[in-house]
């Protein structure tokens, strides 16, 4: 077991109740290019990549773990995903209209 630590933004919109209020973060752009192809990006969820980057650091040192229990491997999904498909967290696509 590792206790990790995050640190990330999150967007809270606000309701009446507490119970309905949704929080939601801004995805991770990650941009790709190659020679001669139009570049293109793609997208990923703050909080897990934050808590995997924490969580590769942590065992870089134990001798391959990270690498037989393949937790934590990076992923993508499309743009206009509601939640996330791991953590189910979910994702603003509106973050650039603000």
């Amino acid at each position: 077991m590792a206790l990790i630590k995050s640190d990330i933004l999150f967007k809270v919109c606000g309701a009446k109740s507490v119970g309905k209020q949704k929080v939601k973060v801004k995805p991770v752009e990650h941009h790709y290019e190659k020679d001669g192809e139009p570049e293109y990006i793609k997208y990923g969820c703050p909080l897990c990549e934050s808590l995997g980057n924490e969580y590769r650091e942590f065992y870089s040192h134990s001798f391959g773990l990270f690498d037989k229990d393949k937790q934590f491997n990076q992923f993508s999904f499309s743009k206009g995903t509601s939640n996330c498909p791991i953590c189910g967290i979910n994702i603003d696509w509106d973050y650039k209209k603000q």
